[in-house]
């Protein structure tokens, strides 16, 4: 026990945090740590011992958040015996190829995500009996048809999905680290900032900031959104609270996220 889930737990906080400062490589390394330390073949097959499935799995949703799309489709091939693994892997190679402009491909890997998530033996495995991996991979699934919809241009379902994984994520019970500490909310924000909701946008943020109190990312979303409502304190006030939040980080953002999948979308349209 103290081997296989507390000592990779405390990797898994320093990958939680760097994730929330903006530091993907540091957050990546940790997770690779906490891989290293816990993963046990057999052990990760037997039910009682789900939660390591998900520690195995913690890389794939980092790279996911920083956009790290050519190291992700060059990750190698997940067993199939490991429904939970390979099906996050899927999870990170669809949002990869959408990013990509590779919509059939992305297709493909949401077909297995979606098995695994109607998988029976799924519902059954938690993350130390607290959030089933069920609920991990239905969020998974909203937020890859969010972007789907929105390669697209269906936006009105684009905003139903990504409101249903909100939903979810909303519902997970508490964990420390949370068990999805990757907020949707964040590319939520973007979507409505980048088709000019900007008074849903702010919405957004200020939960988000009452979940994950001070992160750069929702701090940053704000700012841009009090700027295009032309309130000048507000954004002001938002901008320098960001620059504390994000003091630490390597990376640049363009908004919530580090680079808009939508406004892409409408680069190309246009």
């Amino acid at each position: 026990v103290y081997s296989l889930g507390l000592v990779p737990h405390n990797w898994h906080f320093l990958a939680a945090c760097a994730a929330l400062e903006g530091n993907g490589e540091k957050a990546l390394t940790a997770s690779q740590m906490m891989v290293d330390m816990a993963v046990d073949i057999e052990m990760m097959k037997d039910p009682d011992w789900a939660t390591l499935q998900h520690y195995y799995s913690i890389p794939w949703f980092v790279m996911v958040k920083f956009e790290m799309w050519e190291e992700i489709l060059q990750e190698p091939e997940v067993a199939e015996s490991l429904i939970y693994p390979r099906a996050i892997l899927a999870y990170a190679r669809a949002m990869a190829f959408l990013h990509g402009g590779e919509d059939s491909l992305a297709m493909r890997e949401l077909a297995i995500v979606h098995a695994a998530a109607i998988d029976e033996r799924i519902a059954n495995y938690t993350i130390w009996e607290i959030n089933s991996l069920h609920d991990i991979l239905a969020i998974a699934e909203h937020v890859i048809k969010a972007h789907k919809a929105i390669a697209v241009k269906d936006f009105a379902n684009a905003d139903l999905h990504f409101k249903a994984a909100i939903s979810v994520e909303n519902g997970l019970a508490y964990n420390e680290p949370p068990d999805w500490f990757f907020s949707v909310r964040h590319r939520y924000g973007d979507f409505l900032l980048q088709t000019e909701q900007y008074d849903e946008a702010v919405l957004v943020y200020a939960d988000d900031l009452e979940v994950f109190p001070e992160n750069g990312y929702a701090l940053k979303g704000l700012s841009l959104a009090y700027e295009q409502l032309a309130f000048d304190d507000l954004a002001l006030d938002a901008r320098q609270r960001f620059n504390v939040a994000w003091q630490w980080s390597p990376q640049t953002l363009e908004s919530s996220v580090i680079t808009s999948y939508t406004r892409g979308v409408l680069t190309r349209e246009q």
